[in-house]
């Protein structure tokens, strides 16, 4: 009967960790936030087309993974935008 006192109380301590865990994660992506909330667009003409890349490394690599190309369009931008993320040009 020992046992089956010591789960509940067990499972609580873990989902407990767990809370504080996402929590933390939470907090550390909040503060990151804070200084990377802009980024630069460079727009480069290729036969006639207006290709945008951004500038900087470190967004720009995440920016590809989560869009699968290197250039951005219009809606990528909006999208980025809604996300609070300044964006300016450069020619």
């Amino acid at each position: 009967m020992g046992g089956c006192g010591d789960t509940p109380a067990h499972m609580y301590g873990f989902k407990l960790r767990l809370g504080f865990i996402h929590m933390g994660m939470y907090l550390i992506a909040q503060e990151r936030h804070r200084y990377d909330m802009k980024i630069t667009i460079k727009i480069k003409s290729v036969y006639g087309n207006e290709l945008r890349y951004v500038v900087e490394p470190e967004p720009a690599a995440y920016i590809r993974t989560l869009t699968g190309k290197k250039t951005v369009d219009e809606q990528d931008i909006r999208a980025l935008m809604g996300l609070g993320i300044e964006v300016y040009y450069v020619g």
